[in-house]
């Protein structure tokens, strides 16, 4: 009876899979789920669009079938639907690579049953992961077609017919994957494949905002969606893409959105994986949707400096920076520019071009929020550039102006080891266990503490 019923099980849950996507691989819509889904399943519906331009968009083709821009489009169509193929194939092929994980772990205690193994796969390898797919075809898609030859009516007839067929071959791929996802609701990798041809498309119709829109809507819930608009940005380099995907996710939720926290985060991420190019698309993406006097502007270009910083490319966050303080040179947030810029040059060593310019900064209005950094950094260039006395009154007027401030900590360390060199331990003790009280914590404090050791061995050599 056992094994009757575990058969039974296994024939059941293996004909609803094969029925769920034999129904969508065929083109069928997945069953909406709520309003807001319906809503996208309607402004995704382009089969009927199709059929209404296809007489005129014909009438074209038989007047100027030689012109090259036809042919350019006709070969992507040709390109498209083939990686549409691909998409269905290994999209089927994972599905059916889950349902016998699940088969196999459902028999995994049945050993005794006698059961035949299921078979593996005949592609041993798996289908190919969907950011491979694009980075492999991406450069098909890039060079813009010039439809100048054509007239302008059977331009724009030609243009929305290829771009109503380019979105029915998504639309085919994301009917597939809605139902592929619900059987399988943790195979996060298959939202992927609904982002590939919206994303390799969209570049020949670089104005259509609707992307984004059609490939969010294989994402059933926020978290998939923002799944989705990572995979846009981080593995295939589409930020715009991945911005408006997670922005439509939010929607569906009627959640609130944020392009600037978006591409924050979304920066942050594309740093640990140490690509700073991509999180500038990202940030600069959200920079997009910004007016161009809003002070998220240089807050957002100050973080594109930032990533590349922390990428160790102090190079180009001192451009960066630059290009801001020469961009922005009326805007309140200007003086972080000023500075954030000078900390990149002294990462750089380049004291001598820090020390030309700084005088200017301190004496500029605008840097007035950041002078006790920018006489830091001036005093450390000035070191270590052998200025020691001119370094001597900038560490003093640091420490008398800014006694409370952790920057001064180093200052005063430095001060006590010269004292220290110099013999005047009185001096010395008197500044490490000032640093040591006031910056507990701190890398200088550590090494205070190490000096007050060294003299207190001092001290006792000396008894």
């Amino acid at each position: 009876m056992k094994r009757t019923r575990l058969l039974k099980t296994y024939a059941v849950r293996s004909c609803l899979l094969l029925a769920l996507v034999s129904y969508t691989a065929f083109g069928m819509p997945a069953k909406a789920s709520g309003n807001s889904q319906g809503k996208v399943n309607a402004q995704t519906n382009y089969g009927k669009s199709l059929i209404e331009v296809r007489a005129s968009f014909e009438e074209c083709l038989r007047s100027y079938g030689d012109n090259p821009a036809l042919r350019e489009i006709q070969d992507r169509v040709e390109l498209a639907r083939t990686i549409k193929k691909r998409i269905l194939a290994a999209v089927n092929q994972t599905t059916q690579d889950v349902s016998s994980r699940s088969l196999q772990a459902l028999f995994s205690d049945e050993q005794h049953l006698g059961l035949p193994p299921l078979k593996r796969s005949a592609n041993s390898f798996g289908p190919m992961p969907a950011g491979r797919l694009f980075k492999t075809r991406i450069a098909q898609f890039t060079t813009p077609i010039d439809f100048s030859d054509l007239p302008k009516d059977c331009a724009s007839v030609v243009q929305r017919f290829y771009e109503l067929q380019f979105k029915t071959y998504a639309q085919e791929v994301i009917n597939l994957i809605k139902v592929a996802t619900a059987n399988n609701p943790k195979s996060m990798e298959l939202y992927e494949y609904g982002a590939v041809l919206p994303a390799l498309i969209s570049h020949s119709f670089p104005e259509d905002t609707t992307w984004p829109v059609l490939a969010a809507s294989c994402a059933g819930d926020k978290r998939s969606g923002l799944y989705l608009s990572d995979f846009c940005c981080r593995r295939i380099g589409r930020a715009k893409m991945g911005l408006g995907i997670a922005r439509q996710a939010s929607e569906l939720q009627q959640k609130p959105f944020s392009p600037a926290d978006w591409a924050i985060d979304a920066s942050q991420r594309c740093v640990v994986d140490h690509r700073p190019d991509l999180a500038e698309r990202c940030l600069l993406a959200a920079v997009d949707n910004l007016p161009a006097e809003d002070p998220q502007q240089i807050v957002l270009r100050l973080q594109i400096a930032k990533a590349y910083s922390k990428c160790g490319d102090y190079s180009t966050a001192e451009q960066k920076c630059a290009e801001i303080v020469k961009q922005f040179a009326d805007s309140p947030l200007q003086g972080k520019a000023i500075y954030q810029r000078f900390t990149y040059l002294a990462k750089q060593s380049k004291f001598a071009e820090a020390l030309a310019e700084i005088d200017s900064a301190l004496a500029n209005p605008v840097c007035e929020a950041y002078i006790p950094e920018l006489l830091y950094i001036k005093w450390w260039a000035l070191r270590q550039t052998d200025q020691k006395e001119t370094a001597d009154e900038v560490g003093q007027e640091l420490v008398a102006a800014y006694a409370d401030r952790p920057l001064i900590a180093p200052v005063l360390l430095v001060q006590a080891t010269d004292h220290l060199a110099g013999q005047r331990y009185s001096q010395c003790r008197d500044l490490l266990v000032r640093l040591t009280s006031k910056f507990p914590g701190t890398e200088a404090t550590n090494k205070a503490q190490k000096l007050l050791e060294k003299l207190n061995q001092i001290d006792k050599t000396a008894k």
